[in-house]
């Protein structure tokens, strides 16, 4: 059976989650590495006629063996999947140089958000012209998506847009969205799910890429140190790695957006569900989603009352 045979049969066999953000960029990897050491790297300098020559007859064997690792690989990096997501916000620990790194870095994503709170500014006479009035609007939706309030900054610019994300159902209605979210996605419907699935899936392959890429630059680095000329693939896997995150900073806008239409239109089906009233306005709506937040996060004893659906007719 020929090599792409081998990785489409091994493709159905695992869940769309997995193959697109596990088995992709290991592939991606995994065909880097291969071609490196196919072409003579790193003894001699890559041959492109070895390489080819490799890639002719590749062996049903050694296709079979980079199936099967490919598979391996993806099932058990596929767990850790959050944790390089959480690295890549920023979450880096308490180590005193990870602190100090994530100083810095917290300190240069509050100069950028400085940069779009004074563009909100207009210190004209009269009313800002038309493109005055596109460059604040364009600064205020950055602002929003981009970045939490002030005391809540991450190092990172996805790290930021993630928990402005978690942070807009709060200002809007009183939810914590952190706390919610596991409460209330259980109660989406299945179309509300396949867009928060594939958005979600937008963002980690991206992500995911980049760490790749990332690593790519390392094993070139490794490889072919010895051979200055081609060390430019190494410079290029860089550059695919930090376009990589930048997509993955966009599609991270992306999904925060899903979130916050979930939140929008679906809100109210945890009332409900926890067995309370529905509020009758916007403010009581607030208070009573702030003791609903409080309760399930810190359970603190709430002052609602219960109100239970009537008991189904006998028969």
């Amino acid at each position: 059976m020929k090599l792409d045979g081998l990785i489409d049969s091994g493709l159905k066999e695992v869940g769309p989650r997995l193959s697109l953000v596990g088995l992709l960029p290991n592939l991606a990897l995994f065909g880097l590495i291969a071609s490196l050491l196919a072409s003579g790297a790193p003894q001699a300098a890559p041959d492109l006629a070895k390489l080819w020559a490799a890639a002719k007859d590749p062996g049903g064997g050694e296709a079979l063996l980079m199936v099967a690792a490919l598979l391996a690989l993806a099932l058990v990096l596929h767990p850790l999947q959050l944790s390089l997501v959480r690295l890549l916000e920023g979450y880096w620990g308490n180590a005193p140089g990870a602190r100090d790194l994530a100083r810095l870095a917290t300190a240069r994503q509050a100069r950028r958000r400085d940069a779009l709170v004074k563009a909100l500014g207009y210190e004209g006479g009269g009313q800002p012209d038309a493109p005055t009035r596109q460059r604040m609007q364009a600064s205020a939706a950055a602002l929003i998506q981009r970045y939490p309030s002030a005391d809540r900054l991450m190092p990172t610019a996805l790290g930021n847009v993630l928990r402005a994300a978690e942070d807009r159902p709060q200002r809007a209605y009183g939810l914590d969205g952190v706390v919610i979210w596991p409460r209330l996605f259980p109660l989406l419907p299945e179309s509300m799910r396949s867009l928060l699935s594939d958005a979600r899936n937008q963002m980690d392959v991206t992500l995911r890429f980049a760490a790749v890429f990332f690593l790519a630059a390392l094993v070139c680095g490794a490889l072919l140190w010895r051979h200055p000329p081609w060390l430019g693939l190494a410079l290029i896997s860089l550059m695919l790695a930090r376009l990589s995150y930048r997509a993955g900073v966009q599609a991270a806008i992306a999904y925060g957006n899903v979130v916050e239409v979930a939140f929008d239109l679906y809100r109210f089906s945890l009332y409900p569900a926890l067995h309370l009233a529905l509020p009758n306005d916007l403010d009581s709506e607030r208070k009573l989603n702030a003791e609903v937040s409080t309760f399930l996060r810190q359970r603190v004893m709430p002052n609602y009352a219960y109100t239970h659906p009537p008991p189904p007719k006998p028969g």
